[in-house]
C-alpha cells in the first residue's frame, strides 16, 4: 500500500474579530512560507479567501463562483487532511464541520469553557467527529502557542 504525502494546511483568520493577533498570526505565516511542505490559508471567520502563493511571495485569490457554490470556501475540498487553524469562534462551525474528514487542530483565542458552551449549542446541521478534533485553548501569542506545541503528539 503506497502513502501519498499531503502537505499540512495552515488556516488563519484574519477577521477584525482577531485583528489583536495580527501580529501573532503574520509571526506564524512568515514561518510557515520558509517551508515547501505546508498550504497556507487565509480565511476570515474559517471562510478560505486566500491562498499563499510561494513564487509570487503573497495571498492571493484562488477561488472561482463555482469554488464558492460547491464550498471550497468552507474547506470542502479537503479530504483526509490536517488542517492546523488559528482562529476565534467566528470559524467554529466551519472548524468542526471540516473534522467530518480530516484532522484539525484549532488554536483557539478562547477559553475552554465558552468552546464547550458552543458544542453543546452546536445545531444538528454539523458533521463533527471529535475524533478527529483536538482543540488548544487561550493561544493569543507566541508563548502560549508555544506551550501548545509541547503538548501536541
Amino acid at each position: 500500500m503506497s502513502r501519498e504525502k499531503h502537505n499540512i494546511i495552515i488556516i488563519l483568520d484574519s477577521s477584525p474579530s482577531c485583528s489583536d493577533y495580527a501580529n501573532f498570526y503574520s509571526s506564524i505565516a512568515s514561518q510557515c512560507v520558509k517551508y515547501g511542505d505546508i498550504e497556507l490559508y487565509d480565511a476570515p471567520n474559517a471562510r478560505l479567501v486566500h491562498y499563499y502563493k510561494s513564487r509570487e511571495k503573497a495571498f492571493v485569490k484562488f477561488l472561482t463562483k463555482d469554488d464558492i457554490i460547491n464550498n471550497v470556501h468552507k474547506w470542502s475540498m479537503f479530504k483526509n487532511r490536517t488542517i492546523i487553524f488559528f482562529g476565534d469562534f467566528d470559524g467554529f462551525e466551519i472548524a468542526i464541520n471540516g473534522t467530518a474528514n480530516n484532522k484539525v487542530y484549532y488554536f483557539l483565542t478562547g477559553k475552554k469553557d465558552d468552546f464547550d458552551y458552543e458544542m453543546r449549542n452546536c445545531y444538528g446541521g454539523n458533521s463533527c467527529n471529535t475524533r478527529n478534533l483536538k482543540v488548544y485553548y487561550n493561544i493569543t501569542n507566541i508563548k502560549s502557542f508555544m506551550a501548545a506545541c509541547k503538548k501536541l503528539k
